[in-house]
């Protein structure tokens, strides 16, 4: 079995995750068929009647609705003016057809609904587990509401479908524009990451953005259709792929111990420029029952100011960024709060997320509702960020740990745009914006290091919300503090805080 190491997994949506491709043959099938009997009753000659068989794949599949009218009705020699998206359903505009082959599929939706292709839903859960970021891609403006009416939404990491494509302009298939924006928001680059489509368009494009791997999902004649567009391989199940993907992760026990092996590190470093980026809870203070009790000893202080003097550091913490600034107290190093979603340094440097500063209301209104809810149970506590809300629960009874969890579930489910993340006794509540450790590294890279020098990148942390960094790092080392319980992407790892400190300390001797 051939083996790949791949960081991220770009799916379509119709024909590789769920059945709708069907329900969307369907629909254009009636859409067409009306418009045909429209122009009948107007005395207008008819065209040749649309083919599900013959016209939904070269015409249809894969492509932006608007561009799929289109397409048809050119192949028939038929000219309409394209209209505007706000045309009713059936206007004898492109989008006015387009609007009421989406009202006809709606209503298939609402009433067969989706059905999941289990097989591929299957590895595609394996492959998370397996540490895979994940991206679903679609051409539909309602792939949000087909995996909610699933409940595959925590599937993907990220979603780049229709609607995401007319806010950021991009092309359709079979230009690559949907999968590259779909991976470079997961933080990845195309070499790094797989594209599995089923339509003969996605596969073209899955090709032209060259990605490392095309997974083509297809039979029959498509096989030979699909490889030469560029699929590596085509299957009819991802559960028939003959490749081993390796995410790269490591078990904790594998790891080699990061002070015994400083010469190695200090020599892959060396003519480098250095980028030192360091958690706060569990990695330069140690775990403690009460989260606002983590206070930094002080010769750990000392010691982050004198390393920070040899090479550029950077603390990013799950805390709120003025929390961590004002437990850390050196003013010249940059800070990043809430996973990374606010960012301040010298000179007034600032920088926060846009998509998130929007949804702090519903943050507010989360909060409210959360303090409610959980005031029944003893020792659950809330610590409210900017951009976050983390709720611990390290004080509760073990038998309340899974009510609380619950409760949250139960609550942010009515809020399309929050999500969840979860890390040591405590669930993470923040803005559904594809943001975290690794992004804002790589963000505060391209603030550091404008003239692209020769640079090593270290991230040292300890917790299951720091894999995101780890995991992002290509040019130097990620050093795991302690076990968190989860296989990693981790270079090194330190025993405990105490390491963490001699680590630096030799760090700083090495680079003075």
């Amino acid at each position: 079995m051939e083996e790949k190491s791949i960081k991220a997994a770009i799916l379509d949506l119709d024909g590789v995750i769920t059945h709708t491709a069907s329900l969307h043959a369907e629909a254009w099938k009636m859409m067409f068929d009306r418009y045909n009997e429209t122009r009948r009753e107007n005395n207008r000659i008819p065209y040749e009647a649309f083919s599900i068989e013959k016209d939904y794949p070269v015409y249809i599949d894969g492509m932006p609705r608007y561009d799929g009218v289109n397409n048809f009705l050119k192949s028939r020699d038929i000219e309409l003016p394209w209209g505007n998206p706000s045309d009713g359903p059936g206007k004898e505009t492109v989008c006015g057809l387009g609007n009421m082959k989406n009202e006809i599929f709606l209503s298939k939706l609402d009433s067969q609904g989706a059905q999941i292709i289990e097989p591929n839903v299957k590895v595609v859960r394996e492959w998370k587990k397996g540490g895979l970021k994940t991206a679903i891609v679609s051409s539909s403006k309602n792939c949000k509401r087909i995996l909610k009416s699933v409940n595959l939404e925590s599937l993907f990491d990220v979603r780049v479908d229709g609607l995401v494509s007319v806010e950021r302009d991009l092309k359709g298939k079979p230009d690559p524009d949907i999968f590259l924006e779909a991976v470079y928001e997961l933080g990845f680059k195309p070499e790094e990451a797989l594209v599995v489509e089923d339509a003969l368009a996605g596969v073209e494009a899955g090709a032209k953005g060259n990605f490392r791997l095309v997974i083509g999902i297809g039979y029959g004649e498509t096989v030979s259709q699909m490889k030469e567009l560029g699929a590596d391989t085509v299957v009819e199940t991802l559960a028939d792929l003959d490749i081993s993907i390796d995410s790269d992760l490591k078990n904790y026990q594998d790891l080699p111990d990061a002070i015994e092996q400083f010469n190695q590190l200090a020599g892959e470093w060396k003519d480098k420029k250095i980028f030192l980026f360091l958690d706060y809870d569990g990695t330069l203070s140690p775990i403690v029952q009460e989260f606002d009790k983590a206070f930094l000893d002080p010769d750990m202080r000392d010691t982050i100011d004198e390393v920070s003097k040899v090479c550029q550091t950077a603390i990013i913490s799950g805390r709120g960024r003025e929390d961590v600034k004002s437990r850390v107290e050196i003013d010249h190093l940059y800070y990043a709060g809430s996973h990374g979603f606010e960012i301040s340094g010298p000179d007034q440097f600032y920088y926060e997320v846009e998509r998130a500063r929007k949804l702090i209301p519903a943050l507010d209104k989360i909060e409210k509702e959360l303090k409610i809810s959980l005031s029944p149970i003893r020792g659950v506590k809330f610590e409210r960020k900017k951009f976050a809300l983390a709720v611990h629960y390290r004080q509760a009874a073990e038998d309340q740990e899974e009510p609380v969890k619950k409760i949250v579930d139960q609550i942010i489910r009515n809020y399309d745009n929050i999500t969840q993340g979860r890390g040591k006794k405590v669930i993470e509540v923040k803005p559904n914006v594809y943001w975290n450790k690794g992004k804002a590294i790589n963000h505060l890279l391209k603030v550091l290091n404008k003239k692209k020098e020769a640079a090593y990148v270290m991230y040292i942390g300890d917790d299951i919300t720091d894999e995101d960094a780890f995991m992002q790092i290509r040019k130097g080392a990620g050093i795991l503090v302690g076990d968190h319980g989860e296989p990693t992407f981790a270079r090194y790892h330190l025993k405990d805080v105490d390491a963490v400190q001699k680590f630096l300390v030799k760090m700083r001797n090495n680079l003075a």
